[in-house]
């Protein structure tokens, strides 16, 4: 399998949008020093996480494509892999929904 400059390009972007954002509001000085100042220890791990969520999916999905075939032919098998494609993209736009801002 061969990398493309375009996939080094949007992994860099999906790694290095976050973690910039997260140094940026790390660095700014706080009026007061006892509240607490951007992202940093667990939070910023589950920040990339929630990030990288919905591309988790998708590679799900992809991956499966596979056993969906070979699930076709069997007797309810367009049922289920229907369902399950139907129940990851539900994933997708509860995921999308709740990481909208209020």
């Amino acid at each position: 399998m061969q990398f493309s400059i375009w996939h080094w390009a949007i992994l860099l972007l999906l790694i290095g949008v976050p973690v910039f954002f997260a140094v940026r509001s790390a660095i700014k000085p706080s009026q007061n020093p006892a509240d607490p100042v951007g992202f940093g220890g667990w939070l910023m791990l589950l920040a990339i996480g929630q990030s990288l969520s919905p591309l988790r999916t998708l590679v799900a999905i992809g991956s499966s494509s596979d056993g969906y075939n070979q699930l076709m032919l069997v007797p309810n098998g367009p049922m289920v892999v229907y369902g399950e494609i139907a129940l990851l993209l539900a994933f997708l736009v509860l995921h999308w929904w709740w990481s909208l801002p209020c």
